[in-house]
């Protein structure tokens, strides 16, 4: 004869949890062998007892637990037929076990991907606004800042910045009668024979100030004659940069960091003149920011925006026309006749001009001037092409587009973790990989403890 402690118990098949009250006692009877692992159990109870209610008990010689599977009633005794149950009977052993758990429900790595629940088809939108580097309101010449390029008398090209109202004031002095007074104060002759264009490198436009871009102040040459205009020296190119705040997936903070990658996150930079530009989002994983970085090359008009992470790491790299190129013009008249009377040419003129012959220049010209000034349509002589606004226009925008996830069952099938742990560190929802078991239980025990463990099961 032999104690046997009767329970009646609730848990989940797959757990290792045990009864916490003493139980019911009772005597086994049997002079019958019986299987440890399916034990048939005589008790003596009496006929008119009804021990249905227990559906578990605990056999403290052989130290393991079993399921009451069903009860007979044979020779007059009550006889309980069993089934071990080996994730109670070796749930100290099975804690002590080190074994790479999988998913857990105590425990998780939010940077692994679970797939584990589907991911819904109705996304969140959020649209960030991006404060731009110049305004879209009234955006045109009065605004902004204008980039000259001049050559002048050692033939060296040199760039300046200029306002709305310095161009205004360079431009009607350079084309103008009293800056060019050379021969004979006769700024007509001076006109036909300099021409202030082969001395304009280039006119470009740009929305903003220059925020800091600038240097000194220089005076703006046309070859050897001054203009009357001082702007600001610059360097090549300048970097202006802005940061903006990334949103983030609403469940992330509750499921995990997995969330801030495609496709449960997606972002996309609409930022003219830049165009739509499609964020990488593992670059973007943890990062709570992106820094735009423009570096603007104030000769050519040319941009480069960099998108960085918060860490520096480069994201994505765009390059597009900044400035508006700026088309001027002057306005000349053929003085010396049709083929430029005696002369023949500007360029003939220029050269006797040069030489001191003032005199051979105009000679047998100066009678026929009036009326070639009269007769002749003028001509005129331009620089560069105007390039449009169009580009400029418009807000920018970050747009966040977010998948939502379907509900989880954490208690039951936990999250992955992907970790080598001591079993007993993780109460509830374990799925377990490789289980390498050091328990002195039988064949069938292992095997039984083995696939619960790597089916899922619970450490309770």
């Amino acid at each position: 004869m032999f104690d046997v402690r009767l329970y009646a118990f609730t848990k989940e098949v797959n757990s290792t949890r045990r009864p916490t009250a003493a139980g019911t006692v009772y005597q086994c009877h049997s002079n019958d062998g019986f299987d440890v692992i399916s034990p048939r159990l005589p008790l003596q109870l009496g006929a008119a007892y009804n021990p249905t209610n227990y559906n578990y008990c605990y056999v403290p010689a052989w130290q393991r637990y079993y399921w009451i599977d069903r009860w007979a009633f044979e020779g007059g005794l009550w006889t309980a037929y069993c089934n071990a149950d080996p994730l109670a009977s070796w749930k100290i052993d099975i804690g002590n076990t080190s074994a790479y758990v999988l998913r857990a429900a105590a425990d998780y790595d939010g940077d692994l991907v679970d797939v584990m629940y589907p991911m819904e088809a109705n996304p969140t939108v959020t649209d960030t606004a991006i404060t731009k580097w110049w305004s879209d309101s009234d955006l045109d010449y009065t605004e902004g800042r204008f980039i000259i390029g001049t050559i002048s008398a050692n033939g060296a090209t040199s760039y300046c910045a200029l306002t709305p109202s310095e161009f205004a004031q360079f431009a009607a002095k350079a084309f103008s009668d009293d800056v060019f007074n050379l021969v004979n104060d006769k700024p007509w002759l001076t006109k036909a024979i300099f021409d202030p264009m082969q001395y304009l490198a280039s006119v470009t436009w740009f929305p903003f100030d220059l925020q800091g871009a600038g240097g000194r102040a220089q005076d703006v040459y046309l070859g050897y004659w001054f203009s009357q205009v001082r702007g600001l020296q610059i360097a090549t190119t300048h970097e202006y940069t802005r940061t903006v705040t990334l949103p983030k997936h609403p469940q992330r903070a509750a499921r995990g960091a997995y969330l801030d990658r495609a496709p449960y996150s997606n972002y996309l930079l609409d930022i003219r003149p830049f165009g739509r530009i499609s964020l990488p989002t593992d670059l973007l994983a943890g990062s709570s920011s992106i820094t735009l970085s423009c570096i603007v090359d104030w000769i050519s008009g040319n941009a480069v925006l960099r998108i960085t992470n918060a860490s520096g790491v480069p994201v994505a790299m765009q390059e597009s026309h900044l400035g508006v190129t700026v088309q001027v013009s002057q306005v000349l008249r053929d003085y010396f006749g049709g083929a430029l009377g005696a002369v023949g040419s500007v360029v003939g003129a220029g050269v006797a001009l040069a030489t001191g012959n003032i005199t051979g220049a105009i000679t047998g010209a100066a009678s026929a001037i009036g009326s070639a000034a009269n007769m002749m349509e003028p001509s005129v002589t331009t620089s560069g092409m105007n390039s449009g606004f169009s580009s400029l226009y418009g807000s920018w925008h970050l747009i966040s587009t977010f998948y939502p996830i379907a509900a989880e069952d954490l208690a039951h099938r936990g999250r992955p973790l992907c970790q080598v742990r001591a079993l007993n560190t993780l109460p509830g929802y374990q799925l377990v990989t490789d289980t390498d078991l050091q328990i002195p239980c039988t064949r069938a025990e292992m095997d039984a403890i083995r696939g619960y463990l790597e089916t899922g099961y619970y450490y309770e």
